[in-house]
């Protein structure tokens, strides 16, 4: 993942995509964003405490594209994290 994380930076896709973050939240102050997805951009840049805090108020929303959360595989980077294995627990998916 260090590399990954390397190649993002050096290449500028890194900032590009936090960009794209700083955007989809300023865009959520006048229609609805979904925080999965944002969450699934920090987790993405490797951003954990940030990826968690959006992929919460996806909890708290009941959004449901947490029922991707176990198949999709951008949560790689975060899977690791205790806090990934408590929101599976939360919402209900196998661990």
């Amino acid at each position: 993942m260090a590399l990954v994380s390397d190649v993002f930076h050096k290449s500028g896709v890194e900032e590009a995509i936090r960009a794209l973050v700083r955007a989809e939240i300023e865009r959520s102050k006048q229609h609805y964003v979904s925080p999965y997805l944002v969450g699934w951009l920090y987790a993405t840049i490797g951003e954990k405490d940030s990826a968690f805090y959006w992929l919460t108020k996806a909890y708290d929303m009941h959004e449901m594209s947490l029922a991707l959360l176990k198949v999709d595989r951008w949560p790689d980077p975060v899977r690791s994290d205790p806090r990934y294995a408590d929101l599976l627990r939360r919402t209900g998916l196998p661990q």
